[in-house]
């Protein structure tokens, strides 16, 4: 069950776009370290009834939805 979505423009063309889930069972496993992350104990867990949130930054690079799509649908072809 999708709870919410949405995205944020900041200046100097990033956004960020985040995406809650609601859902019933989900695990995880840390794979490896990077620099920014605080350092963790637990390393593989999981649990029942909960809310996850999917976040991303990126580069705002394309000024129209369907030109972004021609552009990948020629880049794939």
């Amino acid at each position: 069950m999708l709870l919410s979505e949405g995205s944020v423009n900041f200046e100097g063309g990033l956004k960020i776009r985040i995406v809650f889930v609601h859902v019933d069972y989900v695990r995880y496993c840390a794979k490896k370290k990077t620099k920014t992350a605080e350092p963790i104990n637990i390393i593989r867990d999981s649990m029942e009834e909960g809310v996850v949130l999917f976040c991303c930054a990126e580069k705002i690079d394309e000024d129209s939805l369907s030109h972004a799509v021609a552009v990948s649908i020629v880049t794939e072809i």
